[in-house]
């Protein structure tokens, strides 16, 4: 009664599933003379080494068996669906010696071959117990896939499963194989993780709750579907029938910069701030001169950052404007300037990590079939790399799970997952975005934006929250050893809110004629004595409906104040509701089959927008509420032959958008025309189609010898298109025009992927692993533009894109033996991309056919140019004995388990198309467009752990420093600190490249230094001496005292800016500069160009078992 109570209330109290794809123990029981063994009992027992000792020998513990099976009349056995880990083996029979293999490695979706030969029992009875051999190929794996158990994710120094996933081969961040986020699904216990708005998934979990993590990078089973490039299955651990257990992970890294070098954002020499507060040009302006004509800033020194007129004439404008409310003297003028760009940009607070896990019985969970539970909780705080709206980025998942066995062959397991998510949004339309790293915020502030706005303000961007939520139930009937059958119901929701922060201080609202008006009222007394009092501006959000507000540029600059901020706005809520059943079963020796079936329908009520009183021209509000319905079904058989292990499958996936949709022949119809954009909801009255699709799946590997393997997989993979593509229709509200309309017809973007690999073991240690891979994407979403030339112009997805990733793979890993393990990877790859046809109809046909040249005419039609993109990693870990090695003090080991772990990684550098100044015609060489030129320098990081371990008896500890980027190395980015092309182009230009005067002259329209620098080179000192190539002393009139000229070979200087007092440039000090590179004209806001710095995180490791 009590269980069946259980099954009624726990998913509506708690919601959610359990186990993921279970592994398989097979093998033989035989005699010491090869006779089979009839009716011998194998059992799967935890392994003894997770229990204490002398709980064990007093009986106050009893290990329970996992799972278990008799052998049949040819001694063959078999034993499905065990959840991954390390167990014991107990095998015995009448007549012999019990026999016990500890050791026994079970991962997910694998075979675990286990062969027994049991001794007659003499005059004494015997207990034989053996520890087993894990082989080095895992001959039915037939794809490149890694699974990881809890100990090996221990020892290595990740914080995140998602960091652990990103060291394997083939993974780019958060890319597996040339495919991005959204076609990679993590599953926790068979559940998917997958947010249907952005299709990601939580990858947030605590690692201290982590069992197992299989890593799959292509040729997945047929059971996987809705995804295209790779599958990450978590195992997390179960809470144990009789005791309880705590594990902990906490670091800290104290307060510090988040760039290396370069005056930072608040330094007086910054981009945005030394042309106000220098004294040599503040006051009178950077373009201004000595008494000698000589300009205070030299003209490479002036580029490098914003024109200013000057306080003095600031001062006077303001004196003579007829306004006296704004008078201010030149000194008066620079304090408001100051009080304006007041924000604190440092870092005050420390990045933190926490990682927790509780698991054990429920108390009295006896009576509901040893109900036993697992919580765990990670949260992640980081500081932005400046405070922007938030000064942080927090990420927060928490976990639980209960489970509970009905009978011996019935499990019902409740898991619920919640994450949190809170930051700044990196979206200005309101669609989900976040800035989480310092290279995502680099990039939003390089550019010059109004004065510095996204710095120095704090309402540039919202404020955003994001909440998901997964829960569900899943039954497990195993009603014997071959045979299980699950079904699992989930709901996935996500609920996003994104909207303005605090409001400005010193800004009132009150209704006038109806109107909601915003005005100032006095708040800071800027000079002391009342004679001129402003607002918070620029912190603090505006809201000025009535517009009579207007305090929105900075003085001196343009830092924009009171428009253009904080326009996103997002209230959208999915919720996703999937049913699946799977049953399997080895139907013999051979074949090992499963089928299933799944019904996800999906509920998208969408709500995001931008709205900006002062700029209402990019408003807009998307709103949908629709509901898709994606139905699939597979079939698969594991074939197991002595030489020959199969995966053959088919999936079969049915999707329909659900909808009404636009029923217009016409794509230059008069609903598409400016101001008519409500009239297509008129049109809305034709139904959407219903789309299937068939996904054959292969996989076959060759086992060679017990030490070497080949496999080979292929395999169709489909996926949904975004929800964006499938329901946007977007009108500004300014114009009233439709500019973007998706299609709900849409197929799903396919992917047929092929990989063929080969693996070898050398001394029972190592792993070797040489594979190469084909993904060919086709029915690529690309957009497709409508436009005449009576306004008409919007947008349409389309199924004609194509793409193509080709790469090889090598692994070489040891994760056995004493004293050292580790691997190092190397990953090659190159991609191309394209579409089909043109990207842009015109109604008019001369238009359209002059297009058409100019599309044919500059190659436009042609693919992008593969280009090679690999990168390599190497972890190292070296350790000392967990126990009995060298001398100890008050019971604890000096030398005792010690572990030093290294990360290493390099990349090629990209390759890049510079061609001389912006603007200016690309040049041809040999008849051939210059095109990819240069490539910018390889990179490098190294990282390392370092700890101690503690054996306290159930109480273990470790301590440990995790060190970023260890050597410190400098290596600057190419893609942020430059504040417009112009400043890219100087950066350029600074270079001594290999190549002569002439050929610079000839196609990149300026003259070059020779040399031996490589785009990526940087200036190594704290100063900048421009040195500019002249053709003659006659070339200037003036040759600047601050600047080296290059004249017919020579490095020649002149301090008095006089072209007969240039002398050449002392030897010492000419070599100092061309050996720290000082005349490289770096980015103006170098500090974002150098985001990796050394710094430390102190963490502790505590588990504790009671």
């Amino acid at each position: 009664m009590y269980k069946r109570i259980l099954i009624f209330l726990l998913p509506f109290l708690l919601g959610s599933i359990a186990f993921a794809q279970g592994g398989k123990l097979t093998g033989y029981v035989k005699t010491t003379t090869g006779e089979p063994v009839i009716g011998a009992t194998i059992r799967v027992m935890p392994n003894l080494m997770e229990f204490d000792l002398e709980e064990l020998m007093s009986g106050k513990v009893k290990p329970e068996a996992k799972a278990g099976t008799q052998s049949r009349k040819d001694g063959y056995y078999v034993i499905i669906n065990i959840s991954p880990g390390t167990y014991n083996v107990e095998v015995s029979a009448i007549g012999y010696d019990k026999v016990t293999i500890s050791d026994v490695r079970i991962n997910s979706g694998l075979t675990t071959e286990l062969d027994i030969t049991l001794n007659e029992t003499g005059i004494e009875k015997k207990e034989v117990v053996i520890v087993a051999k894990v082989p080095v190929i895992q001959k039915d794996r037939v794809n490149s896939s890694a699974n990881l158990n809890a100990e090996e994710i221990k020892n290595r120094p990740v914080t995140s499963v998602a960091t652990l996933v990103a060291q394997e081969a083939g993974i780019d961040g958060s890319s597996i194989r040339g495919g991005t986020a959204s076609e990679t699904v993590y599953m926790v216990n068979g559940m998917s993780m997958k947010d249907e708005r952005t299709n990601t998934s939580i990858s947030n979990f605590a690692l201290t709750s982590v069992q197992e993590v299989q890593i799959q990078t292509g040729g997945f089973n047929a059971e996987y579907g809705d995804i295209r490039s790779g599958v990450v299955n978590v195992v997390t651990k179960e809470g144990d029938k009789q005791k309880y257990n705590f594990a902990m992970v906490a670091r800290i890294k104290p307060p510090a910069k988040k760039y290396q070098m370069g005056p930072g954002p608040a330094d007086p020499m910054s981009f945005y701030l030394r042309p106000y507060l220098d004294p040599k040009v503040c006051w009178t302006g950077t373009d201004s001169k000595d008494e000698n004509g000589i300009p205070y800033w030299s003209e490479q020194l002036q580029a490098q950052y914003p024109s200013f007129e000057g306080w003095n004439k600031v001062s006077e404008k303001l004196l003579t404007d007829n306004d006296p409310t704004n008078d201010l003297s030149p000194l008066g003028a620079q304090k408001l300037f100051l009080y304006q760009h007041r924000k604190n940009l440092g870092i005050k607070n420390p990045d933190m990590d926490l990682d927790a896990t509780l698991s054990g019985p429920v108390p009295g969970g006896e009576q509901l079939g040893n109900l036993r539970f697992m919580a765990s909780f990670i949260g992640n705080k980081t500081m932005l790399l400046i405070p922007l709206t938030t000064k942080d980025y927090t990420n927060y998942t928490t976990q639980f799970k209960l489970t509970s066995d009905l009978s011996s062959t019935e499990k019902l397991s409740f898991e619920g997952v919640f994450q949190r998510l809170d930051g700044t949004s990196a979206s200005r339309s309101g669609a989900f975005d976040y800035f989480a790293t310092p290279q995502g915020v680099a990039s939003a502030i390089s550019a010059v934006s109004f004065g510095g706005v996204g710095i120095y303000t704090d309402n540039y961007w919202c404020p955003t929250t994001m909440k998901r939520y997964v829960g569900g139930v899943k039954y497990v009937s195993a009603p014997t050893s071959t045979s299980y059958l699950e079904g699992i119901f989930q709901i996935n929701a996500s609920r996003y809110n994104t909207n303005p922060g605090p409001y400005r201080d010193g800004v009132v609202y009150t209704y006038e004629n109806g109107r909601l008006v915003g005005k100032m009222q006095p708040y800071y007394d800027l000079l002391g004595d009342g004679s001129y009092l402003t607002d918070g501006a620029p912190l603090g959000y505006v809201f000025n409906v009535g517009g009579f507000y207007t305090n929105k540029s900075g003085i001196g600059g343009n830092l924009r104040m009171a428009d253009g901020m904080s326009g996103a706005r997002d209230t959208s809520k999915t919720t996703a509701y999937i049913v699946k059943f799977d049953y399997a079963t080895q139907l013999d020796k051979l074949n090992y089959i499963k089928a299933g079936i799944q019904f996800k329908y999906t509920d998208h009520n969408v709500n995001y927008g931008q709205y900006d009183v002062y700029l209402p021209s990019a408003n807009t509000r998307t709103v949908w509420q629709k509901y898709p319905i994606l139905a699939s079904a597979y079939v698969q058989d594991k074939i197991e032959l002595e030489g020959m292990i199969a995966n053959i499958g088919l999936r079969m996936d049915f999707y329909t958008a659900n909808t009404k949709w636009v029923d217009i022949q016409n794509p230059f119809n008069k609903a598409f025309a400016p101001s008519a954009g409500t009239m297509i909801y008129d049109s809305l009255t034709k139904s959407t189609k219903k789309i299937f699709a068939l996904s054959p799946r292969l996989g076959v590997a060759f086992p060679i010898t017990v030490n070497s393997k080949l496999f080979f997989n292929y395999g169709h993979f489909r996926q949904l298109p975004s929800p964006e593509d499938l329901y946007l229709i977007r009108i500004p509200t300014y114009t009233n025009q439709v500019d973007y309309l998706a299609d709900p017809n849409l197929n799903m973007p396919k992917t047929v992927a092929y990989e063929i690999g080969y693996e070898q073991s050398l001394s029972d240690q190592f792993l070797i692993r040489i594979n190469g891979y084909y993904k060919d994407y086709t029915e690529e979403i690309r957009s497709f533009t409508y436009q005449n030339g009576k306004g008409i112009s919007y947008s349409v997805p389309t199924n004609n894109g194509y793409k193509d990733v080709r790469g090889f793979e090598f692994t070489l890993k040891k994760d056995r033996g004493e004293w050292v393990q580790g691997f190092i990877n190397y990953t090659y790859q190159v991609s191309t991309t394209g579409r089909f046809g043109l990207p842009i109809l015109y109604q008019e046909p001369n238009t359209q056919q002059q297009y058409e040249e100019n599309y044919y005419k500059n190659n436009s039609h042609l693919p992008q140019t593969p280009k090679p993109s690999p990168f390599a990693r190497l972890s190292l870990d070296f350790f000392t004995p967990t126990k009995n090695f060298g001398p100890e003090v008050g019971g604890i080991g000096i030398l005792t388990d010690w572990r030093l772990n290294i990360t290493a990684g390099w990349r090629s550098g990209d390759y890049i198309t510079w061609t001389g100044s912006y603007g200016q015609q690309i040049p041809v060489e040999n008849g051939k467009i210059i095109k990819e030129n240069f490539q910018w320098k390889d990179s490098y990081y190294a990282n390392m752990r370092f700890s101690k371990g503690f054996n306290f008896g159930k109480i273990k500890m470790q301590i440990f420093a995790d060190i970023n980027n260890v050597f410190n190395f400098k290596q600057m980015s190419l893609y942020y600190g430059f504040t417009d092309t112009r400043d890219r182009d100087a950066y350029f230009k600074s270079l001594h490249l290999p190549i002569s005067e002439e050929y610079s002259q000839k196609y990149f329209k300026y003259t070059n230094i020779p040399g031996n620098d490589r785009p990526g080179d940087y200036n190594r000192s704290n100063e900048f001496t421009p040195i500019v190539p002249v053709a003659n002393t006659d070339a200037l009139s003036i040759f600047h005292p601050d600047v080296i000229y290059y004249i017919q070979g020579q490095y020649l200087q002149s301090s008095t800016g006089k072209p007969e007092d240039l002398q050449p440039v002392d030897s010492a000090k000419m070599k100092k500069i061309l050996d720290t590179k000082s005349y490289i004209d770096m980015p103006n806001q170098k500090w974002l160009s150098f985001l990796n710095p050394r710094y430390i995180f102190w963490g502790v490791r505590l588990t504790v078992d009671f």
